[in-house]
């Protein structure tokens, strides 16, 4: 059986655009929004949150009324009393969609920067706060990685700086 609202804030309306009482009115009506590609997984996690009367915890996407995809991270548990043994979920929904997007991107980047990484035949330098550079960069004789001190660094430019001028003005 589809569940079906006791409670639902006004909120709602203004975060997903569907009028409370379809939430009240309509049994099953959060899951005829979510995104059809969450869909069986949040069912899932449903069915198996009440079968084991656990707490729900999941994150996954809604269809808002105007078209828009928001990613949702909803939390309910059971709540029983002496009058009510069988009890009843309570929970809330949070929008997470700025986190979401900002946790794609991340991942987005990692992978990106994991291809560049695995293909470069040198390395690359980064600076950290510390004043440490760390070379990323696999060769088989070599770690993928390690940091030495920025001053020898600048020794090794200032080294190579002198060659190249040395060289210049050989050219000359």
């Amino acid at each position: 059986p589809s569940p079906q609202a006791d409670f639902v804030s006004s909120g709602v309306e203004t975060w997903l655009g569907y009028p409370v009482r379809d939430w009240m009115e309509q049994p099953g009506f959060f899951f005829s929004i979510l995104h059809p590609d969450d869909r069986a997984e949040v069912w899932d996690a449903h069915l198996r949150a009440e079968r084991d009367d656990s707490p729900f915890d999941h994150e996954f996407r809604l269809l808002t009324a105007d078209g828009r995809t928001v990613w949702t991270r909803a939390v309910d548990s059971v709540v029983r009393d002496e009058d009510d043994p069988v009890g009843k979920r309570i929970g809330f929904m949070l929008d997470v969609t700025t986190a979401k997007a900002a946790e794609l991107e991340l991942r987005e980047t990692m992978s990106r920067l994991t291809t560049l990484l695995t293909h470069m035949q040198a390395g690359v330098l980064v600076e950290d706060a510390l004043l440490l550079l760390g070379r990323f960069g696999p060769t088989a004789d070599e770690p993928a990685h390690q940091f030495v001190p920025r001053r020898r660094l600048e020794e090794h430019e200032q080294r190579l700086r002198h060659r190249l001028l040395d060289l210049a003005g050989a050219l000359q």
